[in-house]
């Protein structure tokens, strides 16, 4: 006889997004849920594994932009302009940096005027 179909739950559901969320392997997951495969996880809660994920991803990337844009954490801030604003970091030490493409020709003609 074979064995029936499984049907999720909204419960099993809820848990399975919290636990794709802290980045449990499909694996453990399987094994909370009651599931013997990956592969029957990802067939029943494909949606509710990227779900899960990218809710996480999207969570911690808006605290991460609310401290980088208060002023309150500049490390945060360098981090932010660094890698996600795609543009160079803020110099450390709040002083401005030169330009790296300024010409030292340049820097003798405005020291004529």
């Amino acid at each position: 006889m074979s064995r029936p179909s499984f049907k999720p739950t909204k419960d099993q559901r809820k848990l399975v997004r919290s636990l794709a969320a802290i980045g449990q392997r499909q694996e453990r997951i399987a094994s909370v849920v009651g599931i013997r495969s990956p592969k029957t996880l990802r067939k029943h809660f494909r949606n509710d594994i990227a779900k899960g994920t990218a809710e996480a991803t999207a969570t911690v990337a808006a605290a991460a932009y609310a401290m980088a844009a208060s002023g309150d954490y500049p490390g945060m801030t360098r981090f932010w302009l660094s890698t996600i604003g795609g543009g160079p970091a803020m110099p450390s030490d709040g002083v401005e940096q030169e330009d790296p493409g300024r010409d030292e020709i340049a820097d003798f003609a405005d020291a004529d005027d």
